[in-house]
């Protein structure tokens, strides 16, 4: 409650944020972001960190090798960092990427984008793209509630106040929902099996769940281990819904 971020565990690439990279097995503070600025929401990739500070900003740090902290370059720091995103209302980090929709509504990634998952069109020749310049080309209208970027960093989706769902990026098994197994360059809309609103998303290893209007949830993508909890190993290209939790 006091603005402050403490990390712990892996610190390869320094994405504990303490100035060093050692592990640590104890919760470890990192330093601040500047006078006045205070952490209001923190995300953890695979192997760096973003947090939204009180002025609206973003500060990442950690692996860089795709451009994954917005901070102009590719290269690795163990120490916060000014992004240059601004105006910022949600973020969230992955693996290879780093996406936040800003209080004008619209969604930033940079990062890698061999897959598409940055939304804009292309894959960008799989090159780094460390600066956010493109918006994502959603459609969505109305306030972005909730942003999911993937576990494995190669696919995205969105939310909007309205309960309406847009995903992007790789899609090799179905995770994006559209019934297809094709990439989406720019973000694609995802129907619900009743026609439900979304209220959560959460993009996982190339598979997908919403939390829905009615209580229910839906999952799609890849179901290897039956992590769609469905009662099968089937992989499934469209939402649908889990099975009845226990009482």
């Amino acid at each position: 409650n006091d603005g402050s971020v403490w990390c712990w565990g892996k610190n390869e690439y320094g994405q504990l944020g303490d100035g060093t990279t050692t592990d640590r097995s104890l919760p470890t503070k990192v330093p601040s972001y500047g006078p006045g600025r205070e952490a209001i929401s923190v995300s953890a990739g695979a192997a760096h960190t973003c947090v939204i500070v009180s002025d609206d900003t973003a500060g990442c740090w950690g692996y860089n090798w795709w451009g994954q902290l917005g901070v102009g370059n590719t290269v690795d720091t163990s120490l916060p960092k000014l992004t240059e995103f601004v105006d910022v209302k949600h973020i969230s980090a992955s693996w290879y990427t780093t996406c936040v929709v800003d209080i004008n509504n619209q969604v930033f990634c940079v990062g890698k984008n061999a897959q598409g998952q940055l939304g804009q069109g292309t894959t960008s020749s799989n090159q780094p793209n460390p600066s956010p310049s493109i918006p994502t080309q959603t459609s969505l209208t109305g306030s972005l509630e909730s942003l999911g970027d993937s576990t494995n960093g190669q696919y995205e989706c969105v939310t909007n106040d309205n309960g309406d769902l847009e995903c992007w990026g790789s899609n090799s098994f179905g995770q994006l929902g559209d019934g297809t197994t094709n990439n989406a360059l720019t973000p694609v809309v995802i129907s619900m099996p009743s026609g439900q609103k979304v209220l959560e998303i959460s993009c996982g290893y190339d598979s997908t769940c919403a939390y829905l209007d009615d209580g229910n949830i839906a999952c799609w993508g890849t179901n290897q281990y039956g992590q769609l909890g469905d009662g099968t190993t089937t992989d499934r290209f469209l939402p649908g819904l889990t099975s009845a939790m226990p009482q």
